[in-house]
């Protein structure tokens, strides 16, 4: 589901959308934003992309975001806290569900040549989506670690490569 747009780099900096560089870690002052509430207001929304993709202005936790992505998705989220992690999935998830067209506006811009997107697709490739049950499970479908050859082969598509040459 999730691997045709699994830049999880990209994504994760959305939710680190209000976090500030201090020493080796992101300041954790915004880790308690209601994400939820930004969700249900299509105005707030509007306005953190709008931010991102520069086109309109930045509130200071946009433009702290904005400024934070590059590092984030270079260094695999690695000054992140664990809630800004969760945070960030919570994040690339309803993008990719729900604002493709600002996710793919934010891939253009955020990575351009899609060397993080390659990068976290290969991670995401060895899991299938949620189950049921809402647990990640390795899939015995394919050899390409879990995803159908349909989705592989978009994937690759993305990427100029056949589904063949990614297993």
């Amino acid at each position: 589901m999730f691997s045709n747009n699994a830049i999880l780099g990209s994504l994760l900096l959305c939710c680190i959308a209000l976090s500030v560089v201090k020493g080796a870690e992101y300041d954790t002052k915004y880790d308690n934003v209601d994400l939820d509430e930004i969700f249900r207001s299509t105005r707030l929304l509007n306005n953190y992309m709008k931010c991102l993709k520069n086109l309109g202005p930045c509130t200071p936790e946009g433009k702290e975001l904005k400024e934070n992505l590059p590092d984030a998705l270079s260094n695999d989220c690695a000054k992140c806290s664990e809630k800004q992690k969760a945070g960030a999935s919570k994040v690339i998830h309803f993008i990719v569900e729900n604002r493709r067209d600002d996710f793919g506006a934010l891939e253009k811009l955020y990575d351009p040549t899609g060397e993080f997107r390659r990068k976290y697709l290969d991670e995401e490739m060895n899991f299938r989506p949620h189950g049921e049950d809402g647990a990640e499970e390795k899939s015995p479908e394919s050899e390409s670690g879990g995803v159908t050859t349909e989705e592989a082969a978009a994937a690759a598509q993305d990427h100029g490569q056949s589904a063949e040459g990614r297993r």
